[in-house]
């Protein structure tokens, strides 16, 4: 009970900073952006010949393709606005006054922050959860073919929000500051995870075996965003995951970093 009512506190601080009012915003713009790209003139062109001249399996697959490049344009925007919203939600209780009303409460420490963590992914899921909704009736709309795949991709997207949230989470814990975490979190989701995902390109540049344990080791232990976005890639176009090992690592990855995070909550002097 005590865990819901910091859920709905959350709600409301995030309502009076306009984030909710933001990732309305957004969704309005962006669906719009879609609906308008799909039924421009040449797009219309192209889907209407294609149904002509095309098998309808062939065509469903080409469809699933071009759903696939709208989930992972949107995949990387949604995961900016998510953390950059989001990352303000730790540090704003850590600040001196509001912790000590906070603690004067009969509330544990594991509660608080465990009711905002929860709190911050419920505003995301809400958010990924409308906008994907919304995308997925317009382009089945205009195309003419209703794929549950691009549906089924958007617990995908709201996984890669979580795991990343972890290291937010627990740089928030260490600073008190939400800048370090978002820094942090950008680079390894624009860069990091990229490299790693790449690491067999850098093998054939890299002779020392000792690297290429290190970067290996890297690549097992840090969240591996790049992976996840080929899953829900996959997800789209109904193709064969060859491995969840992305989802089951990075999940080990964020209990750790979660865990971290409520270690230094748990334990610090306010």
């Amino acid at each position: 009970m005590k865990i819901l009512v910091i859920i709905k506190d959350t709600f409301r601080e995030l309502l009076v900073r306009k984030t909710l009012i933001g990732f309305l915003i957004f969704n309005v713009l962006a669906l719009v952006g879609i609906a308008i790209f799909v039924n421009n003139d040449t797009i219309t062109g192209i889907i209407t010949a294609q149904k002509k001249t095309m098998t309808p399996e062939l065509y469903a697959t080409i469809a699933a393709g071009f759903e696939t490049e709208v989930m992972a344009f949107f995949y990387v925007i949604l995961i900016f606005i998510s953390i950059f919203s989001t990352a303000s939600v730790i540090p704003s209780i850590l600040e001196k006054g509001t912790i000590d009303l906070y603690l004067s409460k009969p509330v544990a420490r594991w509660e608080l922050l465990l009711g905002k963590i929860l709190g911050s992914i419920l505003v995301v899921a809400a958010n990924i959860g409308v906008f994907m909704a919304g995308a997925w009736i317009i382009l089945s709309m205009r195309l003419g073919i209703w794929n549950t795949g691009f549906i089924a991709a958007a617990p995908v997207l709201l996984f890669a929000f979580v795991v990343l949230y972890s290291i937010v989470a627990m740089f928030n814990m260490l600073t008190r500051s939400s800048a370090v975490g978002i820094i942090v979190t950008y680079v390894h989701f624009i860069v990091v995870s990229s490299f790693l995902a790449n690491r067999d390109k850098i093998f054939m540049f890299v002779e020392s075996k000792f690297w290429h344990g290190v970067i290996d080791w890297a690549y097992y232990l840090l969240p591996q965003t790049s992976e996840q976005s080929h899953i829900a890639s996959l997800l789209v176009t109904h193709g064969d995951i060859a491995s969840w090992f992305p989802i089951w690592a990075s999940s080990i990855f964020a209990f750790v970093m979660f865990g971290f995070a409520g270690w230094l909550f748990q334990t610090r002097d306010f």
